[in-house]
């Protein structure tokens, strides 16, 4: 059983507006982290295995002091073979994945599938460090099924609130929600819960 404590889940930070580019690298001095994290560091963080989340891990660990590891199924939707699409076709169509989470709308999983995934890799995350605070670095779209599921709330208004970076913060056990926050800086805000 975990102790009072805060799970905070980052969405990742180094995405690029254009098509062609899915990923670009900026410095970590560009992201403005100079504050310590507040309450104390985490004791650990986990990310996703995509490398826009594991750049976005190891400048927390540097900035924590702590390391990082990567972790299976902590990974966006999967969707790799539904190509490109624009801005409001993109969003229409997630908003309707989200609102059919059993059926496949489009690329390989359904919303309930990716939802399912991602909760079982974060837990078996949080089971190794059960009496701490432990951020995981993951995605927008599993980021917004998970923390709708424990909030009751509908995914997609959260999903677009998902700006970079964000995160979803929950106290455990029972995922009891502690804070969103969207569309920060990491200047602004490196972390706000305690545990």
């Amino acid at each position: 059983m975990r102790s009072q404590g805060c799970c905070i889940y980052w969405t990742d930070v180094w995405l690029d507006s254009s098509p062609a580019v899915s990923a670009i690298t900026r410095p970590a001095s560009s992201l403005g982290v100079n504050k310590a994290w507040a309450g104390g560091a985490p004791a650990g963080i986990v990310s996703s295995i995509e490398q826009k989340a594991m750049d976005t891990a190891a400048l927390l660990a540097t900035h924590l002091g702590i390391g990082y590891e990567t972790a299976e199924g902590l990974h966006e939707h999967e969707r790799q073979t539904a190509g490109y699409l624009p801005g409001a076709d993109f969003d229409a169509t997630v908003e309707r994945c989200l609102a059919l989470p059993d059926t496949l709308v489009f690329g390989e999983e359904t919303a309930a599938q990716a939802q399912s995934r991602f909760t079982h890799a974060l837990e078996r995350a949080a089971e190794r460090c059960p009496q701490s605070t432990l951020v995981i670095v993951a995605h927008g779209t599993v980021i917004a099924l998970f923390a709708a599921r424990h909030l009751g709330i509908d995914p997609f208004p959260l999903w677009q609130r998902l700006a970079l970076p964000s995160f979803v913060a929950f106290h455990m056990p029972g995922y009891r929600l502690a804070a969103i926050e969207t569309d920060l800086t990491l200047a602004d805000r490196v972390g706000l819960c305690h545990t």
